[in-house]
């Protein structure tokens, strides 16, 4: 089905929900793919979600040819032609050919410009249940302040807390957000760039959608009141948030995020990071071994501030964890030697 919509320097794919030809929506649900030019202003919705279990799968329709795809995925279409939304998508597992490597590294080189362009992004986190809705409902319908209010220098402290403990203070309430941000969505390592990346961004649970503004409220006033002894329950959120909507050069933070395929530990921080994408590009014929020397290299030679010397070393051992490689392995042993003695030298100057 990909042979009929070969794609040119900087295109893509995007695909379309085709109405159910049965009133029940009991039919085989059927899409249809095209090709779209990133130059040229393609309008279409990207999903950002994820792929879950291989091994659970339901059949679907593309372009007339049957296509297994994850229970996740057929769940999102369903609730899609459900709400009658017809209009374009871009979804990774349908418009990427992720049998044809080169096809796939192109693609991934592309990622941001993807996403950047897309006229909106939205974030699947599955059908729901009870207790996601409860989150959902407590996070539309909570008084949030408006951004400018929250980064006043002016307000103090206190008054930053009571506003942000107040609606949250039950349990009733924080069960759920906490059972919310520790779905298995807020810790894939694509959710940086695409979180990031996205012009609007929401998020959706079944048929309950909260825009993305007010998760970064909820950032923001946990930024404020994350290390007071009274709002340690939120640190949990806390982490979860920050990790999906801040990026620094180091991977420190992200060791313990999740992808399908390990390089994509490195992969999917290409758009966001200027000092990665200098010298890697996505390759995934490229040895998971290959691309952890390749970027420790980058490490070795670039110019290393003196407050990112304590960051080094967690950051290289991170990449280690982020490409699964084993830390006793004698290539991985000599980098983390290396770095461990380079910021020993370092402290000792």
């Amino acid at each position: 089905m990909y042979e009929k919509h070969s794609l040119d320097i900087n295109s893509t794919r995007s695909m379309r929900i085709l109405p159910p030809e049965s009133t029940d929506g009991s039919d085989i649900i059927s899409c249809r793919l095209g090709v779209v030019s990133l130059d040229e202003s393609p309008k279409y919705r990207a999903l950002s979600y994820v792929w879950g279990d291989p091994s659970v799968t339901k059949p679907i329709l593309v372009d007339d040819t049957t296509v297994q795809v994850r229970m996740n995925l057929w769940t999102f279409l369903d609730q899609m032609r459900n709400e009658q939304y017809w209009d374009a998508l871009w979804i990774d597992a349908l418009c990427i050919n992720e049998d044809d490597l080169e096809e796939r590294s192109e693609q991934v080189s592309i990622m941001g410009p993807i996403y950047t362009k897309a006229t909106g992004v939205r974030a699947w986190l599955g059908p729901g249940t009870e207790i996601y809705v409860l989150a959902m409902h407590g996070l539309a319908d909570t008084e949030w302040p408006k951004n400018d209010q929250i980064q006043d220098d002016q307000v103090r402290e206190d008054e930053v807390i009571t506003f942000f403990e107040q609606p949250l203070a039950t349990d009733e309430f924080f069960a759920p957000i906490i059972d919310f941000f520790n779905n298995e969505y807020w810790s894939r390592i694509w959710i940086v760039q695409e979180y990031c990346l996205a012009a609007d961004l929401v998020v959706q649970c079944g048929t309950i959608i909260v825009p993305s503004v007010i998760l970064d409220c909820l950032y923001r006033m946990a930024y404020h009141v994350g290390l007071q002894p009274k709002s340690k329950k939120f640190e949990r959120i806390w982490k979860n948030v920050t990790k999906a909507k801040l990026l620094s050069d180091s991977m420190g933070d992200l060791g313990d995020s999740k992808c399908t395929d390990p390089r994509d530990f490195v992969y999917a921080l290409l758009s966001l990071s200027a000092f990665l994408s200098a010298e890697i590009v996505s390759d995934y014929t490229k040895p998971v071994l290959q691309l952890f020397l390749n970027v420790t290299d980058m490490f070795k030679v670039a110019e290393i501030e003196s407050w990112e010397w304590e960051n080094i070393f967690d950051a290289v051992n991170a990449l280690r964890e982020g490409l699964q490689l084993d830390h006793e392995c004698a290539e991985v042993q000599e980098v983390l030697e290396y770095f461990h003695k380079a910021v020993s030298d370092h402290a000792n100057d």
